[in-house]
């Protein structure tokens, strides 16, 4: 086998002058690029099984086969007397004459072209747009008007026959054609097939209608016509009504079959939870929540603001079944958890758990009809929030989390001592900032007045920050209470709404008692 040989079978990489690699391109592709100056000698070339870069001067039998073409010294000599000449017969010809000497040297540049002798012997003859047929002239080496053969002939005729059909079609047409006129314009009507309720009301407005014609046929002595005129509007009224019923059973059919069809179970288009069994009876949300986040992100509800985690319980006792539904945000979870955690313990010693795509089935016997348009706008919207929170980076990459940097504090207070006194909230808030601002820079507090544990969150910058008021206030003592001071676990909702059941008498005395401690 011969170098050459050798060299056709194996795939090169070069570097261009930007010093990228290109490639494997085979020997054919870069003699090419070699036929057209592409290499030098000291552009990098290498190949599999070489053991670095080598420059193209010390690979000779490459450097060989990509030597750049070079143009034989005959033809260029032949070319640059033709050119003298050109210059020669433009300038012997004078000013009198410029198409004479424009000629000479257009006909020198097409001798110094290798240019064909004749076309290829398919491409002689041709027909033009216009259907005249042409031939090529081997004696002036043009293509000139000529009868052709007989197929030629014929398409020839054909064409020339199209442009005098078309010309004659056009000359049909006056100006007056041309013109846009209103009037001749004919739009078809478009009937609108009534509903139920419309119908009933169009059968109505018919029934005045032929009841006015009768009239009117009466007083005008021809009253066979009159009957004539509302036989044939009854007749129409009928079959409209027939129609409006027809079209109204079949919607009602099929809304029909509609419901049957979403009895039992069946499947969502798109399915974002998981059913998981084997939990432990004294699972909570919280854990489930800490659990399933490792797949992606749990879905919020749009009120409470906690995750769409629901542990299923025995109606009889209320105890906790062991199972649980889970919904994510995003559907790519569902496959995430069930490849990750199915089969896996929920705690250390306990049996594996299953997680499954959700399967729903209908409730009751009554099918629920869909949410309404604004019923899924709402979600939509909350939806785009959630996931704006969770995915978004809020244009910071130090972004901590809200359990990381919120405190929890209990028994700062009982419900009864803040309704009793309109300023008690206040002072209370004073209090808590001027303690809480010895850890860190306080950024948010917030008192959940109805909250019966006495609950008031602080939230701070930095977790250190959190860290050192959890320590520095939980066992203190703060008007004859003991504070309990721990971090915000992300699912709790400390909001609580009590029912008011003030009398009316109770509200005046409540007034009345404000108004004293103002004045005084």
């Amino acid at each position: 086998m011969g170098d050459q040989d050798c060299l056709d079978q194996i795939a090169w990489h070069y570097l261009d002058a930007q010093r990228t690699s290109q490639g494997p391109f085979p020997l054919s592709y870069l003699q090419e690029l070699g036929k057209a100056s592409y290499f030098n000698d000291d552009t990098l070339f290498w190949r599999e099984g070489q053991g670095e870069w080598r420059k193209l001067a010390a690979l000779p039998q490459l450097a060989e086969a990509l030597k750049p073409a070079t143009a034989p010294t005959k033809p260029a000599q032949k070319s640059a007397a033709r050119v003298v000449a050109a210059a020669t017969a433009t300038a012997t010809a004078g000013p009198s004459d410029p198409l004479a000497g424009f000629l000479s040297e257009i006909k020198s540049l097409e001798e110094d072209l290798d240019v064909p002798e004749s076309p290829p012997d398919d491409e002689k003859r041709f027909i033009d747009d216009d259907g005249t047929a042409y031939e090529w002239s081997p004696e002036q080496r043009k293509f000139v008007p000529g009868d052709g053969d007989d197929e030629n002939n014929t398409a020839a005729a054909a064409a020339a026959a199209a442009v005098a059909a078309a010309a004659a079609l056009q000359a049909t047409y006056t100006d007056a054609d041309m013109v846009y006129d209103p009037d001749q314009e004919k739009i078809p009507a478009f009937e609108i097939r009534p509903e139920k309720g419309e119908a009933e009301g169009s059968d109505l407005e018919e029934e005045e209608q032929i009841e006015n014609e009768e009239e009117k046929a009466a007083e005008a002595g021809d009253v066979e016509e009159g009957n004539a005129v509302a036989t044939e509007k009854s007749s129409g009224k009928r079959t409209a009504r027939d129609a409006a019923l027809e079209a109204a059973k079949e919607r009602a059919k099929k809304a029909k079959a509609h419901r049957e069809s979403q009895q039992g179970w069946f499947d969502l288009k798109k399915n974002t939870s998981v059913y998981v069994t084997g939990l432990p009876g004294d699972v909570t949300v919280a854990e489930i929540a800490e659990t399933f986040t490792k797949c992606g992100i749990i879905k919020e509800d749009p009120e409470t603001r906690l995750p769409r985690i629901k542990i299923y319980k025995d109606n009889a006792t209320g105890m906790l079944k062991g199972d649980a539904l889970v919904t994510y945000l995003k559907e790519p979870s569902v496959d995430l958890a069930i490849n990750l955690l199915d089969k896996a313990p929920f705690r250390y010693g306990l049996k594996p758990m299953t997680v499954s795509i959700a399967k729903f089935e209908q409730k009751g016997d009554k099918y629920v009809e869909k949410a309404t348009a604004a019923q899924k706008r709402k979600k939509k919207k909350a939806l785009e929030a959630q996931e704006k929170r969770a995915l978004g980076w809020k244009g910071f990459d130090d972004v901590v989390k809200s359990t990381d940097v919120t405190v929890v504090l209990k028994g700062m207070f009982i419900p009864e001592e803040l309704e009793g006194s309109p300023t008690s909230k206040d002072d209370l808030e004073a209090d808590v900032l001027s303690e809480a601002n010895k850890a860190g820079k306080v950024e948010k507090i917030r008192i959940f007045s109805k909250n019966p544990e006495g609950i008031v969150t602080v939230r701070y910058k930095k977790k250190e920050e959190a860290d050192a008021c959890v320590v520095m206030m939980h066992g203190r003592w703060f008007g004859s209470r003991q504070i309990q001071a721990g971090k915000y676990d992300g699912v709790t909702n400390f909001n609580v709404k009590v029912p008011v059941a003030e009398t009316e008498e109770e509200q005046l005395a409540r007034l009345e008692a404000f108004g004293a401690e103002i004045e005084g």
